[in-house]
């Protein structure tokens, strides 16, 4: 990171613990927008969209999980009616 940008995180950091950091919608708003447009953009060039995962080759063994396979059951809950207690005013 360099420091511009260091500089601008402390700044930020420090704004918030203070409670005078405000977030601007519009501005939000309008930075997804341009993110879109260009997203667009770069597929209107004949760019492919990403269809392979960009993490590299896992190891294939066997999974280690100890529990088996399937849906786990459970037995119902038993409910038994029990009258409320006496309490005895002084």
């Amino acid at each position: 990171m360099d420091e511009k940008t260091e500089t601008r995180l402390t700044e930020l950091k420090q704004r918030i613990a203070r409670g005078d950091y405000r977030i601007d919608a519009g501005a939000i708003a309008d930075a997804m927008l341009r993110r879109f447009r260009e997203h667009d953009v770069y597929r209107a060039l004949g760019a492919e969209a990403q269809t392979e995962c960009s993490y590299p080759d896992s190891d294939t063994s066997e999974s280690v999980k100890a529990t088996p396979a399937g849906p786990a059951t459970t037995w119902p809950i038993q409910v038994q009616w029990a009258p409320a207690p006496i309490v005895w005013a002084a």
